[in-house]
C-alpha cells in the first residue's frame, strides 16, 4: 500500500449552515421523539452536547429526487428542540461536540464525493465559525491526544480511484499534515482511534478487483505524523465492508462491518478479531435469513454495544436493532424497534442517565418520508416508560 499527500482541491466557499425555518414539530411517544415535516431529515450521528442535550447532524433533501443539503439539529436534555439549520448541498456524515459548546462537522459538498469534502466549525448556536474546503469526503473525526483533530475518509487516488484519507488539523481549522493511502485498487475509510502511543488504527473496505466485484475490509495503522504502517485486508468470498475497529481490553482489535454471502441472508454484521500486527484471531458473522446492516458500534465494560437494521426477524420491511456484543463475538439482549410498512434504523446512540439515546432513521411518521427518530430506552434497550411505538 502507497502513502501520497493529499491533494487540496481549491473550492469557492460557502456558509455551510445558514437559518433553516422549522419543518415540523416534535411528537410526543412516550420516550420517543420524532421530528420532520414533507421533506427528508436523515440522521448519521448523534453527539452529546455540553450543555446536557444533544446534537444531531445529517442531511435534509426537500423532494425525494432533490439534491441532499447538510442539516443540523441542537436538543435540549428533555428532547426539546432549541434550534436546527441546513447547509449547502452535501451530506454531513460526522459530528464532535468541542469544550467551548461548539461543533465540528464533517462530510462532503455537491460535486464529486471523494475530491469536495467540508470541514466547518459551528458555534453553540449553530454559526459557522469556519469552514474548510478539503480534496476528499469526510467521514469521520476524533478528537487526539493533543488537542487537535484526526479526520478519515475518502480522497482521489494519484491514478484514477479512490483511496484512504487521513488528515490531522488544529482546533483553528489549520492542516497540520494530509495523507491519502492506496494501492492500485480503491480505498474507503470509514472510521478509527488512537493509540495510548498516539498512533492511529482506521477501518475502512478494498475493493480487490478492478472492477470492485470483491471487497474486504482492511485495517490500517498509522503513527502520529501520518506514516503508514500496519496493513491488513480480510474478508469473505464475495463483498466485505469495513466501518469501525476499537481497540479490546486484552490489548486486541475488533473489526466490524457488513458482509454478503456468508450466512442465510443477503447481508450480515461481520465482525473480525486481530491481535496487534494484524493477524486474524476469529471471524463471526450475524444475521438471519434475511439482509441485516451494521450502523454504529462502541466498547461497553468487556464488549460492546451495537446497532443497526434488520430485515430478518418480525419485519421483513427493516427494523432498527440494539444489542450486546461479548468479546468472543457472540450478540445477546437483540432489541428491535420500528412498525410494519417502513424501514427503521438505529443510526448511532449516546449513553444518558440509567440508559441511552438512539437516533433513528424512519418512515413511519408523518408522510412517510424519512424523518428523525429519537428514542431512550434504559440499559437493556427498553423504554423507560410504557407508550413506547414499535418497540419489541
Amino acid at each position: 500500500m502507497k502513502r501520497s499527500k493529499l491533494a487540496i482541491v481549491a473550492l469557492a466557499m460557502m456558509t455551510l449552515i445558514i437559518s433553516f425555518p422549522v419543518l415540523g414539530k416534535w411528537k410526543e411517544q412516550g420516550d420517543a421523539k420524532t421530528y420532520g415535516g414533507k421533506g427528508t431529515e436523515v440522521p448519521t450521528a448523534v453527539v452529546k452536547a455540553k450543555d446536557g442535550g444533544f446534537f444531531v447532524a445529517g442531511y435534509f433533501s426537500e423532494t425525494y429526487n432533490s439534491d441532499p443539503k447538510g442539516w443540523v439539529i441542537k436538543l435540549d436534555k428533555d428532547g426539546k428542540k432549541e434550534w436546527n439549520m441546513i447547509g449547502a448541498p452535501g451530506k454531513i456524515y460526522t459530528a464532535l461536540a468541542m469544550d467551548d459548546g461548539g461543533y465540528l462537522v464533517a462530510g462532503y459538498a455537491q460535486g464529486d464525493t471523494v475530491k469536495n469534502g467540508v470541514f466547518s466549525r459551528l458555534d453553540k448556536k449553530g454559526k459557522e465559525v469556519w469552514g474548510k474546503p478539503i480534496g476528499s469526503a469526510v467521514s469521520y473525526i476524533l478528537e487526539t491526544k493533543d488537542k487537535n483533530y484526526l479526520l478519515i475518509g475518502t480522497g482521489k487516488s494519484e491514478g484514477k480511484g479512490q483511496d484512504v484519507m487521513a488528515a490531522k488539523y488544529d482546533k483553528d481549522g489549520k492542516q497540520i499534515w494530509a495523507f491519502n493511502y492506496g494501492t492500485n485498487f480503491d480505498e474507503t475509510g470509514s472510521q478509527g482511534f488512537e493509540n495510548p502511543d498516539g498512533s492511529f488504527m482506521i477501518a475502512g473496505t478494498q475493493a480487490l478487483t478492478s472492477t470492485g466485484s470483491r471487497t474486504d475490509m482492511y485495517l490500517l495503522q498509522i503513527d502520529k505524523d501520518g506514516k503508514l504502517g500496519l496493513y491488513k485486508h480480510y474478508g469473505w468470498p464475495n463483498f466485505t465492508n469495513g466501518l469501525f475497529v476499537w481497540p479490546m481490553k486484552d490489548g486486541n482489535y475488533l473489526l466490524a462491518g457488513v458482509s454478503t454471502g456468508i450466512g442465510k441472508g443477503g447481508s450480515e454484521a461481520a465482525f473480525i478479531k486481530v491481535d496487534k500486527e494484524g493477524n486474524k484471531l476469529w471471524e463471526k458473522p450475524w444475521g438471519g435469513a434475511s439482509a441485516d446492516y451494521l450502523s454504529y458500534i462502541v466498547p461497553a465494560g468487556d464488549g460492546f454495544l451495537i446497532s443497526g437494521m434488520t430485515k430478518s426477524f418480525d419485519d421483513a420491511d427493516g427494523d432498527g436493532f440494539f444489542a450486546k456484543l461479548d468479546s468472543d463475538g457472540n450478540v445477546s439482549g437483540v432489541k428491535m424497534y420500528g412498525l410494519k410498512g417502513w424501514p427503521d434504523q438505529v443510526v448511532a446512540f449516546v449513553p444518558v442517565e440509567d440508559g441511552y439515546l438512539f437516533a433513528l432513521d424512519t418512515q413511519n411518521f408523518g408522510d412517510q418520508s424519512e424523518n428523525l427518530w429519537m428514542l431512550k430506552v434504559d440499559k437493556n434497550g427498553d423504554c423507560k416508560i410504557k407508550g413506547c411505538p414499535g418497540v419489541k
